[in-house]
């Protein structure tokens, strides 16, 4: 198929100038010289030819590309750039499910309790703790949530059960009170620590440390707030940290548990931990697999992996696009040069600068490249609308993108008509009255 393309292209494309040739006058053809062009009667009215014309086309799809790869680009790094509110460097992420193994209820608890010990104390570990899910992994959970005194207010919450050190491990700052810790998780206390978000919209104007708040919708479990936490981004990059609260996952809708997440925040590279944490797996229960391990700055990668395949993409295009367009207009001005040699040295014979010669040609270029991004662009902000559900903090038609990809295809195209702009300055203009 792709072949077949390939071919019929070619051949579509060269049956133009193939019928334009059979319909020459003759006699016209050899009063012709090299200085002078066909002069058909569609050039009266077209202020290009049908060479220019493509040579814009190419130039204009380019831009086009450019501006799409520029956009998608941009968008990326703001995504790369977001505060996350924790420490992602240096964190094995380790999931496992006991339950797979008939594990449950008091059973399963002290099982995660004892593995988290086990990897805690793994040579290169600087801590270790775990989660129902990772941070900004895409997984997410929510709960209704009863406040006292308040009403009137949407009554929900996300919230993730987490184990003792989880703030430490994740490195994200308490701002008030305490973290959950190991004493919590050893006598189910039903404590609970909440982030900036929660206390703004639930315990505006209260003092948080001490107040209780109910999680569920048909019985909820009664909380205590032990701390507040800084705000850190929970499901993915996209969204804003929304009201969180952490409990710990022996208690409430962490008795309901499969799978658990360890994090483990090595000292070095947190992937040479790998073979360690398996076989402390293995030693602790050899019926339950390590579901999947990766490291968090992959987890956090994964959530955006179609914006950085739509950067990439469009990047490969738009330079492929730009490749051929140059090519495309150096071949056209290379012959364009060639059939007006004669007509170059008559110029350069009566005094005409070197100078004057190179503007000559690159004035046609700019004309051609000018003329391409000016359909480039509106094109591109024509067709922005349908790329602005793909975009992190920025417009289609972000002016720093387009200008930016107008400014690199007309310094391509003006690079790419240079040299032919050089060599006809080169032209010796006794050689070429001799030859013609």
């Amino acid at each position: 198929m792709t072949f077949a393309l390939a071919v019929g292209t070619g051949v579509l494309f060269g049956l133009a100038p193939a019928l334009q040739s059979t319909r020459l006058d003759l006699i016209t053809a050899l009063k012709q010289t090299r200085g002078g062009e066909q002069q058909t009667r569609f050039r009266r009215w077209l202020p290009v030819n049908l060479t220019q014309g493509l040579a814009v086309l190419q130039i204009a799809i380019s831009a086009l590309l450019l501006i799409a790869a520029g956009v998608f680009v941009r968008s990326l790094s703001n995504l790369n750039s977001v505060a996350l509110g924790f420490n992602h460097e240096n964190l094995l992420l380790v999931t496992v499910n006991a339950k797979q193994a008939g594990y449950k209820d008091d059973a399963i608890l002290r099982f995660y309790g004892d593995l988290q010990t086990r990897l805690g104390r793994l040579p290169g570990v600087r801590s270790a703790s775990l989660t129902s899910y990772a941070l900004v992994s895409g997984s997410r959970s929510a709960n209704g949530v009863h406040v006292p005194g308040v009403t009137g207010r949407e009554s929900g919450t996300s919230f993730v059960n987490v184990g003792g050190g989880f703030f430490s491990t994740m490195q994200i700052p308490m701002l008030l009170g305490r973290e959950i810790d190991e004493s919590d998780i050893g006598a189910r206390r039903h404590v609970a620590v909440v982030n900036e978000v929660f206390v703004s919209q639930y315990l505006a104007g209260k003092s948080p440390i001490g107040q209780h708040f109910g999680l569920g919708d048909s019985s909820p479990v009664d909380y205590e707030i032990v701390g507040v936490a800084r705000n850190s981004r929970l499901h993915t990059l996209k969204e804003e940290a929304p009201t969180v609260a952490y409990v710990p996952y022996t208690e409430g809708e962490g008795r309901n548990l499969g799978q658990l997440t360890y994090m483990l925040r090595s000292s070095g590279d947190a992937l040479a931990l790998a073979s360690s944490v398996r076989q402390t797996v293995r030693e602790a229960d050899a019926r339950i697999p390590v579901s999947e391990m990766s490291t968090q700055k992959s987890a956090i990668d994964r959530t955006i992996s179609q914006e950085r395949t739509f950067a990439m993409l469009g990047s490969c295009f738009a330079g492929l696009a730009v490749i051929i367009a140059c090519v495309g207009l150096y071949g056209m001005m290379a012959y364009r040069v060639a059939r007006r040699t004669n007509e170059i040295g008559i110029r350069m014979a009566l005094g005409a600068e070197r100078g004057r010669i190179i503007w000559m040609v690159m004035r046609e270029v700019l004309f051609i490249a000018a003329a391409g991004v000016g359909i480039g662009v509106p094109a591109a902000l024509a067709m922005s609308q349908f790329v602005k559900a793909y975009l992190f903090q920025m417009k289609p038609n972000d002016p720093l993108a387009i200008g930016a990809a107008a400014t690199a295809m007309l310094a391509a195209a003006m690079l790419a008509g240079y040299w032919p702009a050089w060599r006809a300055s080169r032209v010796d203009p006794w050689t070429a009255l001799r030859d013609e």
